[in-house]
């Protein structure tokens, strides 16, 4: 199983982020008494080993299987609002700035 730790190429901050989210994914899969089994049939994999790879920080695993075990943890809607909001927000502004061409706003 390759992580991206064990790419060379990749941010080592980026690797050592993932690998921690994944042990607080962990802990909190645990606290909800959710076996490993148990978090397969509620994200719909077949596999135990992807539950163990988004609990090693392994970023091979898909987003949508990704957001799927953030989702039985309660954590989805939050990965928007609370992580990308402000962000998202800023974006928002930016586009509707750049949507008026300098002619258009000449009086």
């Amino acid at each position: 199983m390759k992580t991206l730790k064990d790419n060379p190429t990749l941010n080592p901050l980026l690797s050592k982020e993932l690998h921690d989210l994944g042990q607080w994914l962990r802990l909190l899969r645990l606290k909800r008494h959710i076996t490993i089994i148990g978090m397969c049939e509620r994200i719909g994999v077949k596999n135990p080993r992807t539950v163990s790879k988004i609990e090693k920080g392994d970023a091979t695993v898909s987003l949508g299987t990704f957001v799927a075990y953030l989702n039985v943890l309660g954590l989805a809607d939050q990965l928007s609002t609370r992580i990308l909001g402000d962000y998202i927000h800023a974006l928002s502004i930016e586009k509707k700035k750049s949507a008026f061409s300098d002619k258009e706003l000449d009086f």
